[in-house]
Order: structure tokens, then sequence, then C-alpha cells
């Protein structure tokens, strides 16, 4: 018996004292060790001093790791409290630092304009507005010379007798701001100066930004009185100032207005948390520097502006280093004492241990139950030891009971036909599977233990578990089909019918199953055909039933039918076919009916009659078959009515045009014929009389007779075209084929067509290769295409250019097709639109009717210079844009 049964029998019949004694602090680590060398169940061991080590240095890591971060966070929290105290408080005099450079800055700005205030020249000044003082002294160099950006002279009842702005950029001067002529008032305390040492310097907040701004009274040289006004400078407080600043206290300062619209989130934040209680506010910016925030007021005692000051952080950066050094130095000791741990483990406990390890190995790997373990010592390793051999006892005993039960067993699950398997309902492990589970699903005896319930289950997990709940619960026998996996991943359906057993203790499923792949495979086409004519037989849009063969009864009648025949469901179902039949046809249709054989039957177009009485031709489709157990046809009716009309119809109107273009071609060649005799007799006698009208000197008739003579040469040539286009669509039109010389055809139309070029004022151009070469082919034809597509182009263009080139395409030696010959006629007239180009090439037809009046023409010269190039075997096309003149391309093969 294979050695995984026996650790899990061992399992089961341990003594419940032994284990206890284990989990204690030196041996939790040696009874999970030896348990887990017992109870293997895939016959792999794991080195049990090894996995012991790893377990007691996790459990010695992890207690000096937590005293070590207890350590350290105790020790950073009272560090990085004290450091942040004294952060905090140093930053706090930073601050007050800058705050005093702010008011140092203002004292200066104040001093600064002493003199001016106490001069004999701004006595004098405030008194009569003297211009030579403003010349001298307000103007945009010498202010700009003193750093001012608002000078304001305000006499004692408060009006001001001088101001003035000046823009530093452009230095350029500008009107006091209004902002600032506000604050000039006898009840403002910038213009209250109580005696001769009274000043007022600060900050005043407009509009424009914050200023720097002194108020001083106006005295003698001597800062005598009385005092005669205020003398008011300020100073913008903008960027280059605030650097400024920041260079004299050495750190980023930033400021902004207490009334700014879009503050800073961090300036917002410190706006709403500052007060006279906390006037300065300390907030950490990153871990390189802090930042101080505080109130700067102005002159009137009121928040004006926001400062920030950002102060390298350099007492927590000290800080961190203290710690990490204290961290560094817990770490060292704490390896330290997990070394010195690890080296009495290994000499106490793990070594013998290790002993224990080696020797169960050994008796697993031999197999010999006989084998007993070295006892040694009096702890709780030496009982460990004495009960493993008191179980290697009871096992063997065991073993050789159940190996003589497992034979029965094997041999009769291992014969049957059906697929059986056994597996865990807690594990859903496989426990066992005889030879059928294995050939059907193609597994090994080896991985069947590897495998669980769900691997060979073709369902989700949640739906597995579910039914194994149901099952368990209810305790009883279930059979059902279900789709099980091959160990290459395909299906197979089966029929399975599982039982819970008690089996070692444990609640185990019994599970018989049978391949029904084909039965299913069966099942599923005899559906899938029944499907498929079930939906032809319903969806087609023609109409179908099914009739009894010997009742003529209708059995089953499709949508189609009804709507088509208009009777209901019920109707039909109450009626023989013999009902929809004209009473005349009822002998044709019991003869067809009796030749009825299984297979198809094409029968002839029959006659149907409707509900409401209409006759209408069918073309019907029959196949015999049994249904329902009866011999049955099942019939597919089309309705070609309306196309047997149409053909009638189709077949009529042929008849009547091929009679009236008969009739046609015969009447254009009996008058063309007869048309052509007087003609010809006009056209003589008006050459007669033109010679003897010359002879006689009389040349007033000559002209009259030159007209007769040109209009009788037109009518003619108009009743050639006219009998040339009958003759072509009576088929009466042969073709003269001969070898002609292509260039001197062209030359020939050249010529002709000479007199109607100088008639326009056209100019002729004619290009083609020197050896175009021969050309077999209809020549008058030829000449009768190229005169025609050359007449029209002169005809249409007026003082232009017309070009007729020729070009001989020759095809490789190994193409099938052959050379073709390509004459192009371009012109410079008038042109087409898209739809003129449409109708270009119909007899009698022109562009509109305008051009017909202008121009004249029938319209058949195209017309009968296309049919030419189809008899050819050519083709001719046309590219034409209106205004841009016209291109006639004909292909003709050579």
């Amino acid at each position: 018996m294979p050695p995984t049964r026996n650790w899990k029998y061992w399992r089961k019949c341990e003594a419940p004292g032994h284990p206890k004694t284990l989990p204690s602090s030196q041996g939790a680590g040696n009874s999970s060790k030896i348990a887990s060398e017992l109870t293997i169940s895939d016959g792999h061991h794991t080195h049990g001093k090894m996995k012991l080590r790893r377990k007691t240095l996790s459990i010695v890591g992890i207690t000096i790791a937590g005293l070590t971060g207890i350590l350290y966070a105790t020790s950073s929290r009272i560090l990085l409290g004290s450091l942040a105290k004294a952060e905090e408080q140093e930053a706090t005099q930073v601050v007050k630092g800058v705050l005093n450079v702010f008011g140092q800055t203002a004292d200066d700005f104040n001093s600064r304009f002493a003199d001016w205030s106490a001069w004999d020249d701004t006595y004098a000044f405030i008194q009569n507005r003297n211009s030579e003082f403003i010349a001298s002294n307000l103007i945009p160099e010498g202010l700009a010379n003193i750093r001012v950006n608002i000078a304001v002279f305000v006499n004692t009842s408060g009006k001001i007798v001088y101001g003035t702005g000046l823009d530093s950029e452009k230095l350029k001067l500008t009107p006091v701001p209004e902002a600032l002529k506000q604050h000039i008032s006898l009840n403002d305390p910038l213009l209250q100066h109580p005696n001769a040492e009274s000043s007022l310097a600060g900050i005043l907040l407009l509009p424009s930004g914050p200023i720097l701004i002194t108020s001083r009274p106006i005295l003698t040289t001597k800062s005598t009185g009385p005092i005669r006004g205020t003398l008011v400078f300020g100073r913008n407080l903008d960027a280059a100032g605030i650097a400024k600043l920041s260079r004299i206290t050495r750190l980023p300062l930033i400021v902004h207005s207490v009334n700014e619209a879009r503050l800073p989130a961090d300036f917002q934040k410190a706006r709403e948390k500052l007060s006279e209680k906390k006037p300065i506010l300390v907030s950490p910016l990153s871990e390189e520097s802090i930042a101080g925030y505080t109130l700067i007021r102005d002159i009137y005692d009121r928040p004006a502006l926001l400062l920030r000051v950002d102060i390298p952080r350099e007492i927590y950066r000290q800080g961190q280093i203290s710690l990490l050094y204290l961290l560094v130095s817990v770490g060292l000791a704490g390896v330290g004492l997990v070394g010195c741990t690890l080296l009495l483990l290994e000499h106490l406990v793990l070594s013998r241990l290790s002993g224990l390890a080696k020797a169960v190995n050994c008796i697993s790997s031999s197999q010999d139950l006989s084998v007993r373990l070295p006892v040694t010592g009096e702890d709780e390793l030496s009982d460990l030891a004495r009960t493993i051999n008191g179980m290697l006892g009871a096992i063997a005993q065991a073993e050789s009971e159940q190996l003589e039960e497992k034979a029965r067993y094997r041999a009769v699950v291992e014969q049957a036909t059906e697929c059986i398997f056994l597996w865990d309902a807690q594990t859903k492990r496989l426990l066992e599977a005889n030879t059928a589970f294995r050939n059907l699903l193609d597994y090994s005896l080896d991985a069947i233990s590897q495998l669980t319930v769900y691997d060979i289950v073709a369902y989700s997990k949640d739906l597995v578990d579910s039914n194994i709940e149901l099952m368990l619960a209810d305790k009883k026998f279930r059979i059902g089909e279900v789709l099980y996996l091959r160990r290459d991943g395909s299906c197979v359906d089966v029929e399975v019918s599982a039982n819970v057993i008690s089996y070692g203790g444990r609640e185990i499923i019994c599970t018989v199953f049978r391949d029904i792949t084909e039965r299913k495979q069966a099942e599923a086409e005899l559906r899938a055909s029944e499907e498929r004519y079930r939906l032809l037989f319903k969806n087609n849009p023609h109409p179908m039933w099914v009739y009894d063969l010997e009742t003529l009864e209708f059995i089953a009648v499709n949508e189609a039918a009804i709507h088509h025949y208009g009777y209901t469901r019920d109707e039909f179902l109450n009626m023989t076919i013999a009902d929809i039949r004209p009473p005349q046809k009822l002998p044709r249709l019991l003869e067809n009916i009796s030749q009825v054989d299984v297979g198809i039957d094409l029968a002839d177009v029959w006659q149907h009659q409707t509900k409401n009485g209409t006759i209408i031709d069918v073309e019907i489709t029959s196949y015999a078959l049994l249904f329902d157990s009866r011999t049955a046809e099942l019939v597919l009716a089309h309705d070609v009515t309306d196309r047997l009309q149409a053909e009638a119809e189709l077949y009529k109107a042929k008849e009547a045009a091929e009679a009236a273009s008969l009739a046609k071609s015969q009447f254009l060649a009996n008058m063309s014929h007869e048309l052509r005799t007087p003609l010809n007799a006009i056209i003589g006698y008006s050459e007669i009389l033109q010679e003897d009208a010359l002879d006689l000197g009389q040349d007033d008739f000559v002209i009259d007779l030159e007209k007769i003579h040109k209009a009788g040469n037109h009518l003619l040539g108009l009743i050639n075209d006219i009998l040339d286009l009958s003759k072509i669509e009576a088929g009466q039109t042969e073709l003269d084929l001969e070898t002609f010389d292509l260039s001197e055809v062209i030359q020939e139309v050249a010529t002709t067509v000479k007199p109607l070029f100088l008639r326009n004022s056209n100019r002729l151009n004619v290009e083609y290769p020197d050896r175009i070469g021969d050309f077999h082919s209809d020549r008058m034809k030829l000449t009768q295409i190229l005169f025609n597509l050359l007449s029209n182009a002169a005809k249409f263009t007026q003082q232009g250019t017309i070009t007729l080139s020729v070009k001989r395409i020759t095809k490789d030696e190994n193409s099938y097709d052959s050379d073709w010959l390509i004459f192009n006629c371009a012109d410079t007239g008038i042109g087409m639109n898209a739809e003129q180009v449409q109708k270009l090439f119909q007899p009698f037809t022109q562009a509109d009717a305008s051009t017909t009046r202008k121009y004249g023409g029938t319209g058949l010269g195209l017309a009968i210079a296309q049919k030419y190039s189809q008899m050819l075997g050519g083709e001719i096309s046309v590219k034409s844009e209106l205004g841009n003149g016209s291109t006639f391309t004909v292909k003709l093969p050579a």
C-alpha cells in the first residue's frame, strides 16, 4: 500500500494527548515540521530543518522589527515633536525679524524725506505754488532719483496744492490715484500732525497695489512753524521692492493683498487662521522648507498684506539625520540578536529535529515499516520519537488488513464499463478513478490525484458548489446529463449519477457516468433539422403547405399562404387542395397526384383560385414525405401571374417595335430615293443657270443661284445621312474591308474639310507619326467618321484651333490583345455640360434647341460616326467642359 495512505491513517488514529505537548515555545515549529513530514499526500518530502529555520527567523525578525519600529516611532515622535516646536519658534523669530525689516524700511523711507518737509522752498511753495519749484524739483528725473512714485503737497485746509504720480518704467508723470485722494482729508490720520515732530509712515493699500507712504508736516528749514501743510510721498511696493527686501533678509518673501480675489490656497488658509492672538502662522511646505505667514497692517492699523517667508528646515534636516542614525543602530543590534538566537536554536533544537526528519524520510523512502526511530534524551523531542515509533507499528498492522480489502474493491471498479471516481466533498479533490474514467477523459493514473472536480466539469465554480451543497443537504441519489472536460479541453456529454458515502470519516461523493456523446449528437442533429424545416416553412415568403395524399386535406400551411389566398388557418385546415383549383383543372390534378413518388416533383404552371375568386398562375414545386405518420406532400407555390402577364405584354411590344422599325426603314429608304432625283435636277440646273448668268453678265442672278446650289447640296447631304442611318438600323450596311495607307486617308479628310474651317476662321492641326503604317478596315466608313467629327468641330468653333491626332498603340508580343489606333479630335469651341453629353449620340438630337437654331444640323453626324465605329469593332467617347471645348476619341482595332 502506498505510504500516502499510511500517513493519513496515522493522522486519524493519532493519540490526542501527544500533539498537545508540541506547540510550546520551543516545539511549535518542530510540531508543524513533523506533522508535515508525516502527512504528505503527494509523496514529496520537505526538509523540516530548513522550514523550521525560516519560521524561527521570521518570528525573531518580526519581533525585532516590531521592537525597532516601536522604538523608532516613539523616538521620532518625541524628537520630531521637540524639533517641530523649535522649528516653529525659529520660524516665528525669523518672521518677526522680517517684520522689523519692513518697519525699518518704512522708517528709513520716512526719514529720507525729512529735509523735503522742513525746507524753506517747500514752505514757500505751499503758499505761493511757485512754478520754478516744480520745474526744478518735481520733474520725472528728480522723482525717479529719489525713488518716489507719488508726491502730494496739501495745505492746512486739506486741499491739494500740487500732486503728481510717476510711471517709473516710462519715466512719465501721471495723475494722483483717485483712491489716494480719498485719504486727503483733515479727518484722515494722514494729514493729522499735532506738532512739528509728528510724522506717519507705513503701508497703504490702493487698488493698483500696496505703496510705502510717508506723511510729514511742512516746516521751515529750521523745523519751526507754524505748520503750513502736509507733504505726502509714496513708493510702489512692487515685485522689485519685495525682491530688495528678500535680498536684505536673505530669505524668499512672497506678498499678496488680503483683498486679492484669487489668493493661492495656502494664503487663503493662512488668512483664515491668523488673528490678533495668533499673529504668526508656521506651516511646512516640503521636506526642504517651512513657511511663516503674518499680516502686515497699514497706516490705519488694518490688515493690508499677507506675507509669507520661506525658511530652510535646517533643524528638521538635522533631526531626520539623527533619527536615521538611531534606526541604523537599533537595526544592527537587532541583527546581532537574531544571529545569536539562531545559533542557540541550531544547537539545542534544530539539529535534533534534523536527525528525526532524516530518520522519518529514510523510513518513507524505503517503505519499511519495521524500522524505528532512535530515541535519545528525556525531553519533548524524545517523546515525539517514541510516539512516531508506536504509530509506525499501528500503521503496519492496518496496512496488511486494508491490502486485501483494496484488492477486492479495485477488481470490481477497474472491470466496470461505466466511469467511476471518488472525490472529497470538502476539498473537491479526486481520490480514485477507474480505467474507464482515465480512458474517456485521457488522464494518466498519476494525474488523477492532482485533479479537482472543477477540472473535469465544464461549468462555473459557483454553479458546481451550489449543486454540491444541494446534494450534501438532501443526502439523495442524483442523476442528470452534464458536460465533462477532457485533458485537451474538449467537452464530452455524459449521463451522471452521484451519491454521498462515508469514507474514512469524511463525506465522499461516488460518481458514476457514461458517455452519451453519440446520443446527444443524434438528438441535436434531429432538432436542428426539424428547426431548419420549421423556419423554412414558417418564414418562407412564398406560400407553402402540406396535404395528405390520401384525403387531399391540408395538414399545415404557412403565413404566406394565408396572406396570399385569403383563407384563415382554420379554413385552410378544413379544406382540400381541390378547393383551391378551378373545377376544369381537377382531372389534371388527380392525374398528377397519382404519379407522386418520393423525391422532388417539378410540375408545370398551375392555376389556383383565391378566396375572392381570383384566378392566379402559380409555379408548383412539391416533395413527398411522411408527416405525423401520414403520407403527405410538401408544396411550394410561386405566384407567376404578374410575370406571365409582363412577358406577354413585352412580347407584343417587341413585335410592334420591330414592325414599326421595319416600316420606318422602308419609308426612309423610299423617300430618300424619291427626294434624291428632283434634288439632283435642281442642283444640275442651278449650275447651268450660273454659267449662263455669268456669260450674260447678270451677276445679281449668280449670287441667288449659288444659294440655291448650296441649299440643294445641303439637303442632299441630309438625305444621304438619313439613308445611311436607316440602312444601319435595318442591318443592310455591309463592310468593305481593305488594306490602305492610313496617312493618305488622313490627308484626304484634312483637304476635304478645309473649306469648312475657313468659313469660321478656324485652324486645323494634324498630328500623326511619319510611319503610321497601313490600316485594314473599311476606308469609306473611316473617312466618314473623321469627316463627321471634324465638320462637327468646325461648326461649333469660332476662330479657334481643331487638332486631329492619330497614334498606334502596340501591345507586347506576349500579350493576347491586338494593336489599336487612337483618333483624337480636340477643339476649342463652345463645349458641353454633362447633361448635353448624355444625349450627344442620339439620332436627330443636338445639345439643345438654341444650338440647333444657331448652328443648324439634324444631329445625325455623330450618331452615324458612333454606329460606324461600333461596326468596325471599336468605340467612340467624348470629354467636354462647357466653354472649354470638346475632345472626341475613336478607338479602332488595327
